[in-house]
């Protein structure tokens, strides 16, 4: 959205459960803030599973991954905060604009090694931001 994006797909798990709901719903509430409507043509329902041909079963840090990003055919990946600089410095430079980082639905995070969570010194609230940091899975 924030690159003038207007057509936005979605794929969503099995509507039987929950995650897949609310995915959806965190899609829609996007779409409805930024002023774009809903359309079921872009959404597919899939069950994520490797037979759906979401998964791309290509191995991270080889160069098939890398073409994957710079050819544009890898459509969402779930990487550790690093990705981002990798992608920009060496492994996709040329596609800068073409691809965005997000948070996850309902803004949970996820770690993919190599992050770190951290609490400034500065901090206002350190006590929460540790406890809230501590739920953390590493």
């Amino acid at each position: 959205l924030e690159h003038g994006h207007t057509r936005i797909g979605h794929i969503t798990g099995p509507l039987s459960l929950r995650d897949s709901r609310d995915r959806l719903a965190g899609y829609r509430r996007a779409l409805e803030a930024a002023g774009l409507p809903y359309r079921q043509e872009y959404v597919v329902q899939a069950n994520f599973q490797e037979e759906e041909g979401l998964d791309a079963r290509i191995t991270a840090w080889t160069n098939e991954w890398y073409e994957g990003f710079k050819s544009g055919t890898v459509a969402t990946q779930l990487p550790g905060a690093w990705l981002l600089g990798h992608l920009q410095n060496w492994m996709a430079p040329e596609t800068a604009g073409l691809w965005g980082a997000a948070n996850t639905p309902n803004d949970i995070y996820v770690s993919w090694g190599g992050s770190f969570y951290g609490v400034p010194e500065q901090s206002q609230n350190k006590e929460a931001a540790r406890q809230r940091g501590s739920s953390c899975s590493f």
